[in-house]
C-alpha cells in the first residue's frame, strides 16, 4: 500500500504538536530539581533554597522554592507554583523568607509556605542584586536603575552601568552600591555609588578587580586579581578613599572566561568566603586576635567529577560558623566550624 504524500502532509503539523508532548511524558517530566540559589536567615535558624527542572540553558530562572530548618535538619516546605521564573532568594526577616522573580516582584512567604506578601520592587530590567534594607527590599537592575520599598531613582550614568558584565554589590544598610565591570580585564578600578547624594567615585586597583563586596558603614571587601584581599572606607571628607590589606589568598588565579573569583561576606566582613568558579576548594577568612586568617576547606569529595562540578555560589551565615555551596549543576553542601576547625560535611 502507497501513502499519498497529501496525507503526509497534513500528518506533519499533527506530529509537530505530539511529539513535544510524548517527549515531555516520557521523559523532561522526570528530569530532576537542582539547586540554583541559597539564603541563610539572619541569624542562622533557616536555610531558603531555589531549583530549576531540567536542563539549564543559561537563563537559571527558579521554579521551585523550598525551606529548610537548620536545627532540626529538615524541609519545612516545598513550593513549585511560581507563576513566573525566580531570581534571587532573600529573608524579609528570621521567618519570613521570599523570592525576588525575575520581572522585578518580590513575593513573601510564612513558615507554612503560604504567601504574606508581594511587593513590587523593579517593573522594568533584569535584577543585578537585591538585599533586605531595614525591612524593605532593595533592589537594582542591570540598567543602574533602583528601587528602596517606595523610593526609586537611578545610578550616575557611569559607563559600568551599561556594561553586560558589570557586577553589583548593594551594601546590607543600603548607604552604597559597589560596581565593578568582571569582564574588562585591562580596566584597573571599581566605583563606588553613594545613595545619600547619587554621587559615585572611581576606587583604582592597581591588578585589577577579581571580586567586591559592599558592606556596612560604607566599606567594600575587595580582592584583586593577585589575589590580595584588602579593605576600602572613605576618609571624612570623603576625598581619597583609604586602603587597608587584610590578607593574602593563595590560590586565586587571573580572571579568564572560564574562571572567576567571587565572593560572600557577613555584614560587617568579620567573616568571608572567595572561591574560583573553577575550584572546589574554599577560601574562609575569619578575623582573629592579630588579624586575619585563611582556612582552606576542600570539598571535592562531596562533588561529582563531570565538567560542570565546581562552585557557583557560596552563601556564609551571619553567625560567622556555617556556609552552604551550590555547583553548576545542581549539587549542594555545607562548610561547618566545629571545634574551632572548618569541615566539609555531607551534602543536601
Amino acid at each position: 500500500m502507497k501513502l499519498n504524500p497529501k496525507y503526509l502532509l497534513l500528518l506533519f503539523p499533527v506530529a509537530l504538536i505530539l511529539c513535544p508532548v510524548i517527549i515531555y511524558q516520557s521523559y523532561m517530566k522526570n528530569w530532576r530539581y537542582s539547586t540554583l540559589g541559597v539564603a541563610i536567615s539572619p541569624v542562622g535558624t533557616h536555610l531558603l533554597m531555589t531549583h530549576q527542572k531540567g536542563i539549564n540553558f543559561g537563563a537559571r530562572f527558579c521554579n521551585k522554592v523550598s525551606l529548610y530548618d537548620l536545627r532540626q535538619q529538615r524541609t519545612l516546605w516545598t513550593s513549585s507554583d511560581l507563576a513566573k521564573p525566580g531570581k534571587l532568594p532573600l529573608f524579609f526577616s528570621e521567618d519570613s523568607p521570599g523570592i525576588v522573580l525575575v520581572e522585578g516582584t518580590y513575593i513573601g512567604f510564612d513558615l507554612k509556605g503560604n504567601v504574606s506578601r508581594k511587593i513590587d520592587t523593579i517593573a522594568d530590567g533584569v535584577i543585578a542584586d537585591a538585599k533586605m534594607v531595614n525591612g524593605e527590599v532593595f533592589a537594582v537592575d542591570t540598567k543602574g536603575e533602583w528601587s528602596h520599598g517606595k523610593a526609586t531613582g537611578a545610578l550616575e550614568a557611569t559607563p559600568e552601568v551599561h556594561l553586560p558584565g558589570s557586577r553589583y554589590s548593594i551594601a546590607p544598610d543600603g548607604k552604597i552600591i559597589a560596581v565593578a565591570n568582571m569582564y574588562a580585564i585591562e580596566d584597573d578600578f571599581f566605583r563606588i555609588y553613594s545613595m545619600a547624594d547619587n554621587s559615585s567615585q572611581a576606587v583604582s586597583v592597581q591588578k585589577g578587580v577579581a571580586c567586591l563586596c559592599a558592606l556596612k558603614n560604607e566599606q567594600v571587601l575587595v580582592v584583586d586579581q593577585a589575589g590580595s584581599c584588602f579593605l576600602v572606607m572613605f576618609s571624612a571628607d570623603k576625598a581619597e578613599p583609604v586602603r587597608k590589606h587584610l590578607i593574602d589568598l593563595p590560590n586565586i588565579q587571573p580572571f579568564s572566561m572560564v574562571e572567576m573569583a567571587r565572593i560572600h561576606s557577613t555584614d560587617d566582613g568579620s567573616f568571608f568566603v572567595v572561591y574560583m568558579t573553577d575550584q572546589q576548594t574554599l577560601n574562609l577568612v575569619e578575623k582573629a586576635d592579630a588579624g586575619f586568617q585563611v582556612s582552606l576547606v576542600d570539598c571535592s569529595s562531596f562533588l561529582n567529577r563531570g565538567s560542570k562540578a565546581n562552585m557557583t555560589q557560596v552563601r556564609c551565615s551571619e553567625t560567622n560558623d556555617f556556609c552552604i555551596w551550590v555547583t553548576y549543576d545542581g549539587i549542594s553542601g555545607i562548610v561547618r566550624k566545629e571545634q574551632g576547625t572548618w569541615i566539609a560535611d555531607t551534602d543536601f
